[in-house]
């Protein structure tokens, strides 16, 4: 019997993974999309056996929070209708100006949307 699929906010972050490891879901999806043909093997080398593999292949990622977009760090090039870039660096751009040397003002914003809010994927195409 495969072992469960939870999440504990005290460990890995919040992130899934199997009851009693450390191996988080998302890792293991990534690399069988991502990854050769070995990569069940080496998962297997991790004692998780195919059934659990499978699972992580099934599994529905269930809403757990609000979404929300964490910029920690960006970096912008404003390239002007003028010819001329600037570029600029900061540490939280939820909306932030940039002038140019010509005078014009740009205002960077950076937003998300969800796009499929009703339907999670979990179908992994790993071919």
């Amino acid at each position: 019997m495969p072992r469960a699929i939870v999440r504990d906010d005290e460990v890995l972050s919040g992130r899934w993974r199997f009851d009693g490891t450390t191996i988080p879901i998302a890792a293991i999806r990534s690399d069988l999309r991502y990854g050769r043909a070995e990569t069940r093997a080496q998962y297997k080398f991790m004692h998780l056996t195919d059934e659990e593999i499978d699972a992580v292949l099934a599994f529905a990622y269930p809403v757990v929070r609000h979404a929300g977009l964490d910029v920690e760090y960006a970096s912008v090039v404003v390239e002007c209708v003028c010819g001329e870039d600037t570029a600029m660096a900061t540490l939280h751009p939820s909306s932030e100006t940039v002038v140019c040397v010509c005078g014009r003002k740009w205002r960077i914003m950076i937003e998300s949307e969800l796009l499929n809010p009703f339907e999670p994927s979990n179908q992994l195409d790993i071919g």
